[in-house]
C-alpha cells in the first residue's frame, strides 16, 4: 500500500462516503425547495434554496474529489428517497398549490413589515368561499381596487382606491398578453416586464 493510500483509514473512507449521499440528498431537498418556491414567485427565497442547494453540491464534489487524491475507490452512492420527507411537510401541496391563508402566514410572520392584501371587489367579494376565507377577512388588512359603482359598498377600515372605469384590464388579462406573446405595455411599466421575462413567469 502507498503513501497516498494510507491518508485516509478504512474507517474514516466509509464515513467519507456515506457522506456523499447526504450531501446528495441535501442537494436534492434544497434544489426541490427552490423550484416551490420559485414556480410562486417568491424569488428571493428561490434564491436562498438554490444557493443552499450548490453549497451541499460543493460539499459532495469536495469529498469526491478528496477519496480521488487518495486513489480511494468507492461504488455510486444510493440517495434516500425524498417522498416521504416531502409527504410529511407543506410540500404535499408541492402539486396541488398552496392555499393563500397559508402565504399570507407566510408573509406575517416576516418581522418588521405590515402586510396588506391588495385585491379588486370582485376579488374581495369571493374570499369568503376561499380555505379559511372569513379569518382571512376578519385578521388581515385589505387594499381594494373599486369601479365607481362599488365605492361605499365596503367597511370603513377597508383602504379603498377608485378605478377609472374606462380602463379595462385585469391580471388575467396582463397573463393572458404574456402568454400570447403579445406585449403589454404601458399597461405594465418596463422594469416589471423585464422581471416577468427575466424569469420566465406566466409562460405556457
Amino acid at each position: 500500500m502507498n503513501r497516498k493510500e494510507r491518508t485516509i483509514s478504512e474507517t474514516m473512507e466509509k464515513l467519507m462516503v456515506d457522506q456523499i449521499a447526504r450531501e446528495l440528498y441535501n442537494h436534492n431537498v434544497y434544489r426541490t425547495y427552490a423550484n416551490y418556491y420559485y414556480v410562486r414567485g417568491l424569488f428571493k427565497l428561490h434564491l436562498y434554496y438554490e444557493m443552499r442547494s450548490n453549497e451541499e453540491y460543493n460539499h459532495h464534489q469536495w469529498i469526491v474529489d478528496r477519496l480521488y487524491r487518495a486513489f480511494k475507490p468507492f461504488k455510486k452512492v444510493t440517495i434516500s428517497n425524498m417522498e416521504s420527507l416531502i409527504a410529511s411537510t407543506d410540500m404535499k401541496t408541492y402539486r396541488e398549490g398552496v392555499p393563500s391563508w397559508k402565504t399570507i402566514e407566510f408573509f406575517k410572520n416576516i418581522k418588521d413589515i405590515e402586510l396588506y392584501i391588495i385585491t379588486t371587489f370582485p376579488g374581495y367579494s369571493k374570499i369568503p368561499n376561499w380555505d379559511k376565507g372569513e379569518e382571512i377577512l376578519k385578521d388581515n388588512k385589505f387594499i381594494v381596487l373599486c369601479e365607481t359603482k362599488d365605492l361605499g359598498k365596503l367597511s370603513e377600515d377597508i383602504i379603498s382606491i377608485p378605478l377609472y372605469d374606462h380602463i379595462n384590464i385585469t391580471s388575467n388579462k396582463i397573463r393572458n398578453y404574456i402568454r400570447l406573446d403579445s406585449n403589454p405595455f404601458p399597461l405594465v411599466q418596463k422594469d416589471v416586464l423585464d422581471y416577468i421575462y427575466k424569469h420566465n413567469l406566466y409562460i405556457g
